[in-house]
């Protein structure tokens, strides 16, 4: 399955407005079962069955806690499509690569605009020898080829999801960077007090 056809899977799961009743209730922190009945107005077997579809397209995730089952949201999955959106509303086509990097700010990232969160892949050109293997390697479709450049370049800077680093074990020249990140780990924290996130 190619990243349209992940991005189709995931558009049609919104196609249904108690799932997005239930996607924006989740959206105010975590739910269970019985909650969710409570504030939609449905029954719990209509509720539970859209849970589940939600869950097999990795929306949201769960956790026990006691003889409940909490429901959040999945935000690395709906960084994916806010990224699949802003590359339709903002075409890419014939900017730098400088200003693809430019972050967008209304991604939100567990309540913190993306763009402020210093956690970004760099691709050294000197040691990049065209393989791919971070195109292949990354969940967030952040990497495009470049056929003038003749290797990959960061396109989609606001889909790559903080912390993860598939493309960069991916990548067998180590031509991949991120942030330290214990740094931002720190910077995160400070980004957290200050949007009252945490």
């Amino acid at each position: 399955m190619n990243t349209r056809q992940r991005q189709a899977v995931l558009f049609q799961m919104l196609g249904h407005p108690v799932r997005l009743q239930i996607l924006e209730i989740l959206s105010q922190g975590s739910s269970c079962v019985c909650d969710l009945v409570e504030r939609t107005g449905k029954r719990q077997p209509y509720i539970s069955q859209h849970l589940s579809t939600l869950r097999d397209a990795g929306l949201v995730t769960t956790e026990r806690q006691g003889w409940n089952i909490f429901y959040r949201l999945n935000y690395s999955k709906l960084t994916t499509l806010q990224a699949a959106i802003a590359a339709l509303s903002q075409p890419n086509r014939d900017r730098t690569e400088d200003e693809m990097l430019t972050p967008l700010d209304n991604i939100i990232c567990h309540g913190i605009p993306r763009g402020e969160v210093p956690w970004r892949p760099s691709i050294n050109p000197k040691l990049c020898n065209g393989c791919q293997s971070c195109v292949d390697a990354c969940p967030g479709d952040v990497y495009e080829w470049d056929g003038a450049l003749g290797r990959p370049i960061v396109a989609r800077l606001e889909s790559c999801v903080v912390f993860c680093m598939d493309c960069a074990k991916a990548c067998p020249e180590d031509a991949i960077t991120f942030p330290n990140k214990d740094e931002v780990v720190e910077q995160v924290k400070q980004l957290h007090v200050k949007y009252g996130t945490q």
